[in-house]
């Protein structure tokens, strides 16, 4: 080799290694809300991208005060987390340095609260269906519980606002923390040993006493608190179809009903994560499943599926083939809409699992979400059954058959109609006329009389009306072919005579 194309073969394969640990690097946290309720403690992490549910861990340490969650695949930057709850005396979020990339949530709790089953008592759930949303519930500890409620009663006052200054520098502990053998949950419970802990602490402050006042004023009236979104957990994969449906629709509507009023629904097509969903139409027929078992629904308004359907083939999609999601609330709000439902169909093995979600309108907040495995073999006979396939060939051989069935087959059924009509009754009337001629032909063969020459000119007439109306049934079979070639296009419809709602 040349020792003048050496140096440019280093620098190749320098770009090369740089643009392949550009690729390689993970993703990130972007955030941490927490929720405190009276039964549980509730964090929500969001990634920049999809959250690897099998790599989630949850590590009891500390002789257990402190509680780490795990998320593999991703990282995260080191701060502090506000947990304001009177049983968490601080939150951590930072990388993991043991086993990188990993993103660890070090939960300090104030009393030796975790144990074992509170371990096993943990759990996970998506939100949404890009997956970069995961719900974690801890359930809150009894002994907290219990000084929660007590509190709640006897203490009406709002929590003090958490302190600006830099926390100090905590001293390490005196003893690693070690990692205890709590049950792993599937895919998302492995006890990893503990990270080491280097959270300095936060500073507490004094209660400062209310300034004296003649009168105790009155409390203050409590903000209406923000809807929740309503996780609600999956049922065991069925092969029962439209029974699956309806349970899934039943958890949406949990999320659906929080607020005053009627709902007033518009339902997005669901979108195959895969191509084996895409191409056994499991999305659209789980699209049509869906909105069907809504209509059951007592209560439950669906805006026009027509002009919906019109006004999102005029919005844009993008690669993975989902619509924006402001566009689709614009879009719904024009109609009147005020939920948005969403959802994705998702092919693994013999299993199919339909994900859906019920969206605010008016602030594209999550309301409720759910999903739920269905047999994939159970999910395709039923896909088949009710699916019915009409094609713009299938119409046009039909018409050249028998004019005005392929419009009645691409939904023109009146225009169909009045080709069917005009082509029957030209060419019956034709057959009947040439049937009337060759009867006063045969008159006038047998009769050489008067008589007879003039059976033999009502032949002709009849003759020539006959050729006319063959001229005119034929000039309707070639107008409804050509019809059927200009207009029929490739069509799907779903006989859900048995989802329909009982009138």
């Amino acid at each position: 080799m040349m020792p003048a194309a050496r140096p440019l073969l280093f620098v190749i394969a320098a770009l090369s290694l740089a643009a392949s640990a550009a690729l390689a690097q993970p993703g990130a946290v972007e955030s941490v809300r927490f929720e405190s309720h009276p039964d549980r403690l509730d964090f929500v992490f969001t990634a920049s991208t999809p959250i690897d549910g099998s790599l989630a861990e949850v590590i009891p340490a500390r002789k257990g005060e402190v509680l780490i969650l795990r998320l593999g695949g991703i990282t995260a930057k080191r701060k502090w987390i506000k947990t304001r709850d009177r049983a968490i005396r601080r939150t951590l979020l930072h990388p993991s340095t043991e086993r990188p990339p990993g993103a660890i949530l070090r939960i300090r709790f104030k009393r030796r609260v975790i144990t074992r089953d509170l371990v096993k008592d943990i759990q996970a759930e998506y939100i949404g269906d890009d997956r970069r949303t995961v719900l974690i519930s801890v359930p809150r500890p009894p002994e907290a519980k219990r000084k929660a409620k007590a509190e709640a009663k006897t203490d009406p006052k709002p929590p003090e606002p958490p302190t600006t200054d830099p926390p100090p520098e905590e001293a390490p502990d005196p003893d690693p923390p070690k990692a205890a053998e709590p049950d792993p949950k599937p895919a998302e419970l492995d006890p990893k040993p503990a990270e080491p802990e280097d959270a300095p602490p936060l500073p507490t402050t004094p209660p400062v006493a209310p300034p004296p006042t003649m009168a105790p004023a009155p409390p203050p009236t409590p903000a209406p608190a923000p809807f929740e979104a309503i996780i609600a957990p999956p049922e065991p994969r069925t092969a029962d179809v439209r029974g699956g449906v309806d349970g899934l629709v039943d958890r949406l509507r949990l999320g659906i009903e929080q607020r005053p009023g009627v709902p007033r629904l518009a339902v997005l097509p669901l979108t195959a994560l895969d191509d084996a969903s895409h191409r056994e139409h499991l999305d659209a027929s789980g699209t049509e499943l869906v909105a069907a078992r809504l209509l059951h629904r007592p209560g439950l308004v669906m805006v026009d599926p027509a002009r919906f359907e019109d006004g999102l083939e005029r919005l844009h999609r993008r690669d993975d083939g989902r619509f924006a999601l402001d566009d689709a609330r614009a879009l719904a709000a024009m109609l009147g809409a005020d939920t948005l439902i969403a959802g994705s169909v998702l092919s693994d093995g013999d299993t199919v699992t339909l994900s859906g979600r019920a969206i605010d309108v008016a602030s594209g907040r999550d309301l409720g979400a759910t999903r739920q495995p269905f047999d994939r073999a159970a999910m395709r006979a039923l896909s088949d059954s009710i699916r019915e396939e009409y094609t713009a060939s299938g119409a046009i051989l039909r018409s050249a058959l028998l004019p005005g069935l392929g419009q009645i087959s691409q939904g023109h059924a009146g225009r169909g109609a009045g080709y069917l009509t005009g082509f029957t009754a030209t060419l019956g009337a034709g057959i009947i006329s040439a049937a009337l001629g060759a009867a006063a032909e045969s008159d006038a063969a047998d009769n050489p009389s008067a008589d007879g020459l003039a059976r033999e000119d009502d032949a002709n007439g009849h003759y020539t009306r006959a050729t006319a109306f063959f001229v005119a049934a034929g000039a309707v079979w070639l107008a409804s072919l050509v019809d059927a070639i200009v207009t029929s296009e490739d069509r799907v419809e779903y006989d859900l005579t048995d989802d329909a709602p009982p009138r």
